[in-house]
C-alpha cells in the first residue's frame, strides 16, 4: 500500500516513526521509561535523605550520600529530559520529508471535486499545515500520558500502604473524573477548532484582498478598503469568539478542580499525620509523601486532563487526518471500472504513463468525441447543469460552444477531462467510454487554456514548458509556442530574454500586463503536443478587438487540428466549422454560422443582441 493511501492508527503512526527515525524513536521511548521510574526513585530517596539529616548520630555521611543520590536523580531528570528533546529534533527531522512528501502528493493526486469541496477544503486547511506534528503529536500523547500514569501509580502505590483503602478509592475517583471532563473538554475545544476553520479562512481571504498588489488599485480608487477592513475584522471576532468559549469553559473547570485537589491534599496530609506521630511512618517519608503528593494534585488538577484534552484532540486530528487519506484521486475512480471489464488497473499516475511504460503516438491520437445523453449536477447541488447532453465532436474540426454565462460550457470541459464524472448518460472518446482511460491519459489528450490561467513566479520559458506536463524543457519548442503567441516583443523587452523570472516574487522579476499573461498562458498551450486544444473562455476580460486577434492566431495555428472553442461572445465563433448552442442545458441548435443565422433561433437572437454592442 502506497503512503498516500494509508490510513492512520495509532498503532500505525508508530509504526511510520520507527520506519522512517528507527533509532531516534526507540531511544525517545527508552528515555521516556526511565523518566517514569525517577519520581517513585526520588521519593524514596527523598525519604532516607530526611531521615539521615535528622539522625544526627548516624553522622554526616550517610546523609551526604543521600544528597548525592538525589542531586543524581535530578542530574539524570534533567539530562533524560534534554536527551528526549534531542531525540525528538532528529526524529522529526528523519520524519517531516516523508509525512510531508505523503501529503504533497495525497493532494497533487486528490479529485477535482474534493479541491471545488468546501468542507474538504476546511479539513485540508487544518491538516496540510503541520501533518507531520498531528502524527507526532499522537505519539508523543500517548508516550507522555504512559509517563503520567506510570509514575503517578507508583507514588499512589506508597500512599495505599500508608493510609485507608478510601482515600486511594477517593483519588481514584478525582482522577476519573478529571479525565472524563478533559475528553469532553478536548473534543469541545477541537469542534471549536473545527467550526472556526471556515472563519479563518474567510478572514485570510479578506486579508489578502487588503495586502495584495495586484487590489491595490482598485482598494484605492474605490475606497472599499475600510469595507473589507469591517469584513476581516467581524470573520477574525467570530474566530475568536468561538474559540475563547471553549477556552473559558476549560478554564473554569480546571480551577474549581484546582480547589477540590487542594482540599483532598489538605485531608491527605492530616491523615498521614498521625502515623507520623504513633512512629508508624518516618519523618523522612512522612515530608516525601506530602510533597510529592501535592505535585501529584498539580499534575492531576492540571497536566493530566490537559493530557487527556490534547489526546482527545489529536484523535479527532487523526480522523480529519484519515479522512484527507481516504479522499478519491484520479487513479482510484477507475477502479471499479477496470474491474468489472477484468482489466489490471494501472497505477494511473499524473505523468500520463500505465504500469507497463510510456505511451505510445498512437495512444494519444483524437478520432471522436461524443456525449450521449449526459445529465450532470455539481456535488451538493439540486440543480442538473446538464441535461440529457448530445453532441459528437470529430477530428480537424474547429468547434464552438456557444450559450449564456452559466449555461454549462465550462461544465463540458470538467466533464471532458473527468474532472467530475456524468450523474447520467456516457462520454465516449475515440469510440470508448471515457472510464476505460486513465486521467494522465486524457490530459495528454486535451490541452485546455481556462478563464482562469495560472502566473507561476518563475522564468517565461518555465512558464511556457509548464505546458509539457513536466517534462524536459525544449527551448525549440518554447520558442516556436512564443512565435505561435505572439510573444516576440515582449521576450525583446524583458532583460534576460526568456530566462527573465515574472511576477514580483523573486528578486529582479518582471510582471507582465495582463493581456501579455494571456498571451504567455496561450503560448503554454502552443508547448503542449496535444491533438486537441480547448480554449475555455480565456479572453472574457480582453475587448473584442484583443479578443479576435488571438481567435484569429489560435485558428491559423490548428488549421489541421481539432479545436474546441468555449465563449459567450458569438463573433469569435463565427469562424468554426460547427457551432454548439447550449441552453437549458442542453444543446438546442447545432450548424456553422450561416446555417444557423439562417434559421433565426437562439443563435440569431443571441448574435444581433451583441452585434447592437459595437454599432
Amino acid at each position: 500500500m502506497r503512503e498516500r493511501d494509508m490510513k492512520f492508527t495509532v498503532r500505525r503512526a508508530a509504526l511510520f516513526f520507527f520506519q522512517h527515525a528507527p533509532w531516534a524513536t526507540l531511544a525517545m521511548l527508552l528515555l521516556k521509561g526511565t523518566l517514569a521510574m525517577l519520581p517513585f526513585a526520588s521519593v524514596l530517596l527523598g525519604a532516607q535523605f530526611v531521615d539521615r539529616a535528622l539522625e544526627a548520630a548516624l553522622g554526616v555521611r550517610p546523609a551526604i550520600c543521600s544528597a548525592v543520590l538525589v542531586a543524581l536523580v535530578q542530574l539524570v531528570q534533567r539530562l533524560g529530559n534534554n536527551g528526549y528533546s534531542f531525540c525528538r529534533m532528529l526524529q522529526r527531522e528523519r520524519t517531516y520529508p516523508a509525512v510531508d512528501r505523503m501529503i504533497t502528493e495525497k493532494i497533487a493526486c486528490l479529485q477535482y471535486s474534493c479541491i471545488e469541496d468546501d468542507a474538504a477544503q476546511d479539513i485540508l486547511s487544518r491538516i496540510a499545515g503541520d501533518p507531520e506534528g498531528i502524527l507526532s503529536g499522537i505519539m508523543e500523547g500517548y508516550l507522555e500520558m504512559a509517563v503520567f500514569i506510570i509514575s503517578n501509580v507508583s507514588l499512589v502505590s506508597i500512599l495505599i500502604f500508608q493510609m485507608p483503602v478510601w482515600v486511594s478509592l477517593v483519588i481514584t475517583a478525582v482522577l476519573a473524573a478529571f479525565g472524563f471532563y478533559a475528553l469532553k473538554s478536548g473534543q469541545r475545544q477541537y469542534h471549536a477548532h473545527a467550526e472556526v476553520t471556515a472563519c479563518r479562512r474567510k478572514a485570510d481571504y479578506y486579508e489578502k484582498i487588503l495586502g495584495d498588489r495586484d487590489t491595490v488599485n482598485e482598494r484605492t480608487l474605490f475606497d472599499y478598503g475600510e469595507k473589507i477592513n469591517k469584513e476581516f475584522l467581524a470573520a477574525s471576532r467570530r474566530a475568536r469568539k468561538k474559540e475563547q468559549k471553549a477556552r473559558f469553559s476549560w478554564f473554569l473547570g480546571m480551577n474549581i478542580g484546582g480547589y477540590i485537589a487542594a482540599g483532598i491534599s489538605v485531608i491527605v496530609l492530616l491523615l498521614l499525620l498521625p502515623a507520623v506521630l504513633r512512629r508508624e511512618t518516618s519523618v523522612g517519608l512522612f515530608v516525601s509523601l506530602v510533597t510529592a503528593f501535592m505535585s501529584m494534585i498539580q499534575m492531576v488538577t492540571w497536566q493530566f486532563p490537559d493530557r487527556i484534552k490534547e489526546l482527545s484532540k489529536s484523535k479527532m486530528m487523526l480522523e480529519d487526518f484519515n479522512v484527507v487519506m481516504d479522499m478519491p484521486l484520479y487513479a482510484d475512480a477507475f477502479q471499479d471500472f477496470a474491474v468489472k471489464k477484468g482489466k489490471a488497473l494501472t497505477e494511473g499516475r499524473l505523468d500520463g504513463t500505465a504500469s507497463g511504460g510510456e505511451l505510445s503516438d498512437g495512444d494519444l491520437t483524437f478520432e471522436s468525441l461524443e456525449f450521449r445523453n449526459v445529465t450532470f449536477r455539481y456535488p451538493g447541488t439540486d440543480k442538473e447543469v446538464l441535461k440529457n447532453m448530445s453532441f459528437q465532436v470529430k477530428k480537424g474540426m474547429h468547434y464552438a460552444f456557444a450559450g449564456k454565462n452559466g449555461c454549462g460550457k465550462s461544465t463540458v470541459v470538467k466533464l471532458i477531462l473527468r474532472l467530475y464524472e456524468p450523474d447520467k448518460g456516457e462520454i465516449l472518446l475515440n469510440h470508448r467510454n471515457i472510464r476505460e482511460y486513465e486521467a494522465g491519459h486524457i490530459w495528454k489528450i486535451f490541452a485546455v487554456l481556462f478563464q482562469d490561467y495560472a502566473r507561476y513566479p518563475v522564468s517565461l520559458a518555465d512558464n511556457i514548458a509548464l505546458g509539457g506536463g513536466g517534462g524536459r524543457k525544449s527551448m525549440a519548442r518554447v520558442e516556436r509556442a512564443v512565435s505561435q503567441a505572439g510573444l516576440e516583443q515582449v521576450v525583446e523587452k524583458l532583460p534576460e530574454g526568456l530566462e527573465t523570472a515574472l511576477g514580483k516574487v523573486l528578486d529582479g522579476s518582471v510582471d507582465l500586463s495582463g493581456g501579455e499573461w494571456q498571451r504567455v498562458a496561450m503560448a503554454r498551450m502552443h508547448y503542449n503536443a496535444s491533438p486537441v486544444k480547448i480554449l475555455d473562455e480565456p479572453t472574457a476580460a480582453m475587448d473584442p478587438v484583443q479578443e479576435q486577434k488571438v481567435y484569429r492566431q489560435f485558428s491559423d495555428a490548428y488549421r489541421d487540428r481539432t479545436t474546441i472553442m468555449i465563449t459567450h461572445r458569438l463573433g469569435a465563433a463565427a469562424a468554426c466549422d460547427c457551432i454548439f448552442v447550449i441552453e437549458d442545458g442542453g444543446v438546442k441548435e447545432t450548424g456553422s454560422h450561416e446555417s444557423l443565422m439562417e434559421r433565426n433561433g437562439i443563435y440569431r437572437e443571441m448574435f444581433d443582441k451583441q452585434r447592437e454592442w459595437y454599432i
